[in-house]
């Protein structure tokens, strides 16, 4: 646990290292920050901070910079900072219904706002699913038809559990239905908890099953991906062509893994803790729920981006 002098200095260092890219050293916080301290106590407390895996010593210089787990402690730190008051007005047209022009129009804006590529994921949840209705095809495979309020129908299969039999398999229509219809698809995770009056465990995992089936299906249909932004990726990464080649390639085929979001409302993300291929890059990441369309929203950037500026925009989002 820190105490508050060693984050005011942990702090104090990824500023000014974000700043100017220059290590920081006990003498330059002490002169800069007007510290009513030694520099030996405040280089005392750099050492601390230094075991605790917070900065590091850069090679050529006396000076320290922050490591990720410094980043991610002063981005918590930041969020929540900023999350207390609206430091600047962040407003998406309420009455955009089409997915594909919010979905640009989120991502152009918060590029334009924080310089820096801006990826974002919609999908539609109000639409209402009619029916659904299932055939076997054959032993294993059972054929799911579902009819959506718009007039779509979209047939998919999934495996048939070997000892669900036809006579059984109707009760589970009969179940998918009661639980389904006339429901926006936003909430076909939620329905799993109401069939608890089954009593038939196999059923239960079945019906699971085909409801998890369902939602991965709207989802994949009911998804668009919008992303803005590309000349400031070429700017961060200039210097790194296979990161800007393998992000590049990842965007353009809609390939970015959905972040699974920690408890805080805006979570950090460096690249290798998405896949090895993005080793110098920073995510941040917050949930969109906007004109009645969820997703999520992510900027991209290097790893020592001005993150000041990124929490700021997404929580003026966020209000």
């Amino acid at each position: 646990m820190l105490t508050e002098r060693q984050k005011s200095i942990l702090y104090f260092i990824v500023d000014d290292f974000l700043d100017d890219g220059t290590p920081v050293s006990s003498q330059h916080l002490i002169d800069k920050y007007n510290m009513n301290i030694s520099s030996a106590t405040v280089r005392n407390e750099m050492a601390v901070l230094e075991k605790e895996g917070y900065i590091t010593k850069a090679h050529t210089s006396s000076g320290r910079i922050p490591s990720r787990n410094g980043l991610k402690h002063y981005i918590k730190n930041i969020s929540m900072k900023y999350d207390s008051k609206k430091s600047l007005k962040f407003e998406i047209d309420a009455s955009l219904s089409d997915i594909e022009v919010l979905g640009q129009t989120i991502a152009h804006s918060f590029s334009e706002e924080t310089q820096h590529l801006t990826y974002v994921t919609l999908t539609d949840g109000r639409a209402i699913i009619k029916g659904v209705y299932l055939t076997p095809i054959s032993e294993n495979l059972v054929l799911i038809i579902l009819v959506m309020d718009s007039e779509s129908v979209r047939k998919f299969t999934v495996e048939k559990e070997a000892h669900i039999s036809d006579k059984e398999m109707e009760k589970v229509g009969v179940v998918l239905n009661n639980l389904l219809r006339e429901r926006p698809v936003v909430d076909v995770m939620d329905i799993l908890k109401y069939y608890h009056y089954l009593d038939d465990f196999r059923i239960k995992q079945f019906v699971t099953k085909l409801v998890h089936k369902i939602e991965q299906n709207i989802s994949e249909n009911n998804k668009i991906v919008a992303y803005s932004g590309l000349q400031f990726l070429l700017k961060d990464f200039q210097s790194e062509i296979e990161t800007l080649e393998t992000l590049y390639e990842d965007i353009e085929h809609a390939r970015l893994p959905v972040v699974k979001t920690d408890d805080n409302p805006i979570s950090v993300l460096f690249g290798h803790e998405l896949r090895e291929d993005y080793q110098t890059l920073s995510i941040i990441t917050t949930d969109i729920n906007q004109n009645g369309f969820e997703g999520q929203l992510m900027i991209i950037g290097p790893e020592m981006m001005r993150y000041k500026n990124v929490i700021k925009a997404v929580n003026a989002f966020r209000k």
